[in-house]
């Protein structure tokens, strides 16, 4: 067995496992801050961010409903969420 040959096979697999690593890493989340008006990315009123959790991955937010005429409030997996555009 020749050592030496095995120590630089195993290396290349080693690099070429960290080129696909790096190429199919998840994309990140988006990112919202307190303020931003978002909605849910099928359909939603507009809402406004009041936070985030610590691993920033639920956004916290609040929203006008015009039926009971109240405030109200409701978190939301930060991928269901998009920016909305509003004019």
């Amino acid at each position: 067995m020749n050592t030496e040959t095995d120590i630089e096979t195993v290396s290349l697999v080693d690099l070429h496992l960290e080129a696909i690593r790096a190429a199919v890493k998840k994309p990140s989340p988006p990112t919202f801050k307190a303020g931003d008006i978002v909605r849910l990315k099928t359909w939603s009123p507009n809402m406004t961010v009041t936070g985030l959790n610590k691993d920033r991955t639920v956004v916290f937010t609040k929203w006008y409903d015009t039926t009971l005429h109240t405030f109200c409030t409701e978190s939301f997996e930060i991928e269901t969420i998009v920016l909305a555009q509003v004019k």
